[in-house]
């Protein structure tokens, strides 16, 4: 009877530990319904019908989206060489915004659920995603940590930006992709490569460009 007691409560025991999700494996189920929620948060900037960068929804109210500052210098060149503004999606899409020193830029175009900033920085080793359109293809979601935070790297002659690197490949066309952490959360976005590694805005720089664009509490 003893016996049968103790092989009975093993076996529930083990039951129990092979079934309960882990940590991770809930992070990463939450993370997955999060991306699956951000399907129209996260569209494609085009202009004469080709791709050529991604933006993020980040105030639903006011229509504001988030994209690189080099994004934002195509648009307004497009603009004045068409008199027309570029595309989010089919839908017009005008620049209000844009820092050439932080590589960031603000739209403003048709209303989408908005991802949220996080509120604290990511750490060397998190895990990340990126969503964009590489290539201008359909959306895709690539997986990689943050290889380093805070570096100066040399963009052009006598310039260098502030940057995240992050081991996670990405393409052209990715540029203005938002950098999910675990919780579905921007720490940063995405503004060129080097070799495999991707380079990021900083959430530093996130936060002192992005709070007027937020939405009011």
């Amino acid at each position: 009877m003893m016996l049968t007691r103790l092989v009975l409560m093993l076996t529930v025991l083990l039951t129990t530990q092979l079934c309960a999700p882990t940590s991770e494996a809930r992070a990463t189920s939450a993370l997955g319904k999060v991306i699956t929620r951000a399907a129209d948060s996260v569209l494609n900037l085009t202009h004469d019908g080709e791709t050529f960068c991604t933006a993020w929804s980040v105030n639903e109210q006011a229509g504001y989206w988030v994209s690189a500052g080099h994004c934002g210098v195509i648009a307004l060149e497009y603009w004045q060489k068409t008199g027309t503004p570029v595309r989010l999606n089919g839908s017009w899409a005008v620049v209000v915004y844009t820092d050439a020193y932080r590589d960031l830029a603000v739209f403003q175009a048709t209303s989408a659920p908005a991802l949220r900033l996080a509120s604290i920085p990511p750490m060397v080793g998190d895990p990340i995603r990126v969503i964009g359109y590489p290539y201008g293809l359909i959306r895709t979601e690539t997986r990689g940590w943050v290889a380093a935070l805070d570096l100066y790297v040399n963009v052009e002659a006598e310039r260098s930006e502030l940057c995240d690197v992050l081991d996670v490949a990405i393409a052209g066309g990715n540029s203005g992709s938002p950098v999910l952490n675990k919780d579905g959360e921007v720490v940063g976005v995405v503004w060129g490569k080097i070799d495999q590694f991707a380079l990021s805005v900083p959430w530093t720089s996130l936060q002192v460009v992005l709070t007027p664009y937020l939405p009011q509490r």
